[in-house]
């Protein structure tokens, strides 16, 4: 069966790393949720995105106005499961070949709910929790999950990255 791999953890915390990791070895998919909303801010700031996340680390004001139009405009527009049901949609037509796919960037229980009940039967699906010393959701509007219907694992990721490859 597919694996399809939640990953869970504060900014900072290595979720891209692991999720690049799992995919390049793997031959694997790192989706996100946010891409839609990734898309728009470097469309708006005029960067490209593989250049968010350091202006991110830089300037955080970027992380700030990414919250807030995820968080302020969008879900209440156009509804909180809004950018789980479009990915849930790009994975039914666009990823169906893929064996590992990795999401990289849940935080909320809605995303969860709506991955699960769309793709349980498509994906053993993971949650992974990723904790490193010294991050939190202080600057975030997500959180630790926990749901009762996936296996969820807990990493530490205080190591470097030869830790994680081995």
């Amino acid at each position: 069966m597919k694996k399809l791999i939640l990953l869970n953890g504060p900014p900072g915390c290595g979720k891209d790393a692991i999720a690049n990791i799992l995919t390049e070895n793997h031959d694997g998919l790192n989706l996100k949720f946010a891409q839609p909303l990734r898309s728009a801010v470097c469309e708006l700031l005029n960067i490209k995105d593989e250049n968010l996340e350091n202006n991110k680390v830089i300037n955080p004001n970027i992380r700030t106005l990414m919250i807030n139009i995820g968080e302020n405009v969008v879900k209440p527009v156009l509804g909180k499961d809004w950018f789980a049901k479009l990915l849930v949609e790009k994975i039914k037509t666009d990823y169906t070949n893929h064996k590992l796919l990795v999401i990289s960037d849940i935080g909320f229980i809605q995303e969860i709910d709506i991955i699960y009940e769309n793709l349980k039967d498509l994906y053993k699906i993971q949650l992974w929790k990723i904790y490193r010393s010294g991050k939190n959701f202080d600057i975030d509007s997500r959180d630790y999950l926990n749901h009762s219907d996936i296996k969820t694992c807990d990493i530490s990721n205080n190591g470097d990255i030869n830790n994680l490859v081995h």
